[in-house]
């Protein structure tokens, strides 16, 4: 069959068909081989490219992640490390080895928040500040203890470095002497106030403790008064802030604990971070509590700090490698405590003006009702406010204290001035003394230069003796009993029960200043001046009497040893400015050291509960300057009206004749009259007199050296027999010669004789020519009628040749009307003129004199420290002889203001 397949039975046809078939499939075989090898190898080479393309994409990716990575870590550590900077800003997060520590400034006007005290590793340094015033404190623990010591180093090191002082306050309790915080040693002797040493035994402790609860205290109250959440807030609304922000370190915390101050600091924890306070302890658990001391109780209110190899494990940087940062160099600490020592000695306080704590005008002299209050200063932005009064509670008397320069003086001003301004001096009257070496109160009294004074003041004792101070605590004491007498008749036990008005006596303002000088002798002034001083605080109160004792010092005084309590047991004020520690613990109470750790002048402890710690109040003294003063008492004097001037006493200076109140009863009895002597030292007014009657023995003796004092007496007596009984006067001058006597010689001649007297001087040639004449007078008693005064001056330089006329006058011339009053510096002799009986002289004044001539005179037991400006009166009539202030010689102006006051 043609043209198409075999048939069934063409064998040959289908072998041939078969072998085109297979050469087909032998040809087709190796070109399916070829092609198929072909595409493996594209296929391999399509793979191979794929995977290198991978491999590159995943290479690319991964450098993209790891640089994505490394900048976020960058960038967080950029972040974090700005943050730490803006949480601890300056000092407090600074690197030791940054420029800002070669010369450290220390500006912040608030303690830092948070302190670095490491860095996260060593490629980002990112640093890790821990706080300080957002927790109570920090309780470290380490493998070795001085981790923990180079941990605290870093904190101080930072808080002290980055605060202004005085902001800031470090006390640390180092039980077992470690002296890990010795870094400080610099600022610790040049600033004390800032850091003071550690304390090593538990009743130091005991001390800081208490104050720390003091000032917790103080604080919460504060808070709760302005409505403040914190302390922090606190300070910064504050204008006039004092207080510093208080950091108490504890190492090797429990050792030196007892089961007290553990209770005291748990206290002080459990409120720290709102009141200013922070506690960095370092926890050793291998150390042994005491009985009674949980350490727990106080571990577990503070924030934890662990560190192990050298490594910071914190609460939330668990998993972090956190490193401690390495000591500072010592170079570092010292430039920081250098720093801040310089800055401590210059640093200052807001001033508080005086004027600002006065009423206004119109308020001014409002009646007294229950108690004397003035404002001495702020405690805070709070005017601290002083209350005198008798009852509920009562608050009668005040002890001021404080070092030379702590502003004593001034607070002594603004006391007294502040009290007159409010009160009139019909309800208030001022007793002011001033036993120092110095003229403190002298501006509240008259000068010749300054015509007014404070109105307020009866007596004014501008630098005292103890004689003067007994005389004014007697005088003070004798009104006791007489506003005793007067409360029977009214019905009444206390002056707060009189109703204002005519009828009720003033409050009296009794000052001591350096009130100890009282009790310095071993003599009976002193004996006297405690008995007075202690019935007046303890009585006075009820009679409307305050007392104001201030001193420098209480140590050293031990006629006080017995009476102490019995007087500062009466004194419920402190007022206590900076002091030493002993002086604090004297003048506050056992224990309370508040006063020596003021820093500033003006600063004061301000206590009106016996100086208990938990009442210490600090404030701030307010300034009064001294100009301000005295407008001020101008002011205060021509409102009053009273031109009555208050009894000034100066030791050291002899009296004035121009300052005896006008008005004074000078004529004596019928037949008698009375002298001036000099000014007696007591509280009275009017000088101190003798007797003259017309009789034998009539007459005075002045012996004893000093020219000047000697012109004085009988300037006085002269002067006061003018004004009584003017007459003849015959001066005998035999004084040298000298400018001031002969200034005071004329100025008394001068006074006389516009007194209405006739005077005559008689010396050199004409001595004997008056002397005669004198003489004449007795023999024919023709002086009776018109009195013949003889003022002898320098009487020890009469010529022999006159002694025995002289002798004659003297004796027999009072029965005559011729009475003498004449000057020796040696009894003597005046002996040696006058004769053994010394012409029956009844009358004595002694200057600086020997004591045995004295002693002759006035008494074998008679007491005379013949000193200038002093005078001893004996004329037999006394019980003793009584010690009075001469006067002194007048000066040329002083004539027209003494016939003025006529």
């Amino acid at each position: 069959m043609t043209g198409g397949s075999p048939g069934a039975g063409d064998v040959a046809g289908w072998e041939a068909r078969l072998r085109g078939l297979r050469a087909a499939l032998d040809a087709f075989v190796p070109a399916a081989q070829q092609v198929a090898r072909t595409e493996q190898q594209e296929a391999e080479r399509v793979r191979t490219q794929a995977h290198d393309e991978a491999a590159t994409t995943s290479q690319r990716a991964h450098d993209d992640v790891g640089g994505a990575v490394s900048e976020a870590m960058t960038a967080a550590g950029a972040v974090a490390a700005r943050r730490g900077v803006e949480l601890a800003p300056g000092l407090a997060s600074l690197p030791y080895d940054a420029d800002g520590w070669t010369r450290p400034h220390p500006t912040a006007d608030a303690t830092t928040s948070y302190v670095r005290v490491g860095s996260l590793d060593s490629r980002t340094n990112v640093p890790i500040v821990l706080p300080t015033a957002s927790v109570r404190g920090w309780q470290v623990w380490s493998d070795r203890a001085e981790s923990a010591y180079e941990l605290l180093q870093h904190a101080v090191l930072r808080l002290v470095a980055s605060t202004r002082p005085p902001l800031l306050r470090v006390d640390a309790y180092d039980p077992r002497l470690t002296g890990a915080l010795g870094l400080f040693g610099r600022l610790q002797q040049r600033a004390p106030d800032v850091m003071p040493p550690p304390t090593h035994a538990a009743d130091a402790l005991g001390g800081v403790l208490a104050d720390l609860v003091a000032t917790s205290s103080r604080r919460a109250a504060r808070l709760a008064q302005f409505g403040h959440g914190s302390f922090a807030e606190l300070a910064a609304a504050a204008t006039r802030s004092t207080e510093p922000y208080r950091v108490l370190v504890l190492l090797d915390y429990p050792a030196g604990v007892d089961a007290r101050a553990q209770r005291e600091l748990v206290r002080i924890a459990r409120t720290a971070d709102r009141r200013g306070i922070c506690l960095l302890v370092h926890h050793d658990p291998d150390l042994a509590a005491e009985r009674g001391v949980a350490v727990e109780d106080l571990l577990t209110l503070l924030h934890p700090v662990a560190i192990e190899g050298g490594r910071l494990e914190l609460d939330g940087l668990e998993r972090l490698p956190v490193r401690l940062d390495p000591p500072p160099d010592p170079a570092v600490v010292t430039a920081a405590c250098d720093a801040v020592a310089d800055l401590a000695g210059r640093a200052t306080l807001p001033t508080a003006d005086f004027a600002d704590t006065l009423p206004p005008e119109d308020e001014w002299w409002r009646p007294v009702t229950d108690e004397l209050a003035t404002v001495v200063g702020y405690d805070d932005d709070l005017p601290a406010t002083l209350r005198l009064r008798s009852g509920n509670p009562p608050l009668p008397n005040v002890l001021i204290g404080g070092a030379v320069g702590s502003g004593k003086s001034n607070l002594l001003h603004t006391l007294v001035h502040g009290i007159a301004v409010r009160y009139a001096p019909s309800d208030v009257e001022m007793y002011l003394l001033d036993f120092k070496q110095g003229i403190e109160f002298a501006p509240l009294g008259p000068s010749a230069d300054r015509p007014h004074w404070l109105p307020h003041v009866r007596v004014l004792g501008v630098h005292s003796d103890r004689p003067f101070g007994l005389a004014v605590l007697q005088h003070v004491s004798a009104e006791l009993e007489r506003r005793g007498d007067l409360f029977k008749e009214r019905g009444v036990a206390d002056i707060a029960e009189l109703p204002p008005g005519p009828g009720r006596p003033p409050r009296i303002l009794l000052v001591l200043d350096e009130f100890q000088v009282l009790f310095e002798d071993d003599g009976g002034v002193a004996d006297e001046a405690i008995r007075l001083l202690e019935r007046l605080v303890r009585q006075g109160r009820a009679y409307g009497v305050h007392v104001v004792l201030a001193t420098q010092s209480l140590t050293g005084i031990q006629r006080l040893a017995t009476k102490r309590e019995s007087i500062f047991g009466q004194v419920p004020y402190r007022i206590v400015l900076k002091t030493t520690p002993s002086d604090s613990q004297h003048m506050l109470q056992l224990m309370n050291t508040a006063a020596a750790e003021l820093r500033f002048r003006g600063e004061a402890v301000l206590n009106d509960t016996y100086g208990a710690v938990e009442a210490n109040r600090r404030v701030l003294v307010s300034y009064a300057d001294r100009a301000v003063l005295d407008d001020l008492r101008r002011r205060l004097w021509e409102r009053s009206g009273d031109r009555r001037p208050p009894r000034v006493f100066r030791v050291g200076e002899a009296a004035s004749l121009v300052t005896v109140p006008p008005g004074i009863a000078d004529a004596g009895d019928a037949g008698s009259y009375q002298v001036w002597l000099g000014m007696p030292i007591s509280v009275a007014e009017e000088p101190a007199t003798m007797t003259v009657r017309a009789e034998p023995g009539a007459g005075l003796a002045v012996l004893g050296d000093g020219a000047s004092d000697a012109l004085g007496v009988l300037t006085g007596v002269a002067v006061s027999l003018a004004r009584t009984r003017p007459g003849r006067f015959v001066v005998l001058d035999l004084l040298p010669a000298d400018d001031v006597l002969a200034e005071g010689r004329a100025a008394l001649v001068d006074a006389l004789r516009r007194l209405g007297s006739t005077v005559e001087v008689a010396a050199g040639g004409d001595l004997g020519l008056r002397l005669a004449a004198l003489h004449d007078l007795i023999t024919t008693g023709t002086a009776a009628d018109d009195p013949v005064h003889v003022v002898g001056l320098g009487l020890h330089r009469l010529p022999a040749a006159h002694r025995d006329t002289f002798r004659a006058i003297v004796k027999d011339g009072p029965a005559a009307g011729i009475v003498t009053y004449a000057w020796w510096n040696r009894l003597q002799t005046c002996v040696d003129q006058l004769g053994p009986s010394r012409s029956n002289l009844g009358a004595y004044l002694f200057l600086r004199h020997p004591l045995d001539g004295v002693r002759k005179i006035c008494g074998p037991l008679t007491r005379w420290s013949s000193e200038r400006y002093r005078a001893l009166f004996w004329d037999g009539l006394r019980d003793q002889p009584m010690t009075l202030v001469p006067f002194a010689p007048l000066a040329a102006g002083d004539v027209d203001r003494l016939v003025v006051r006529r």
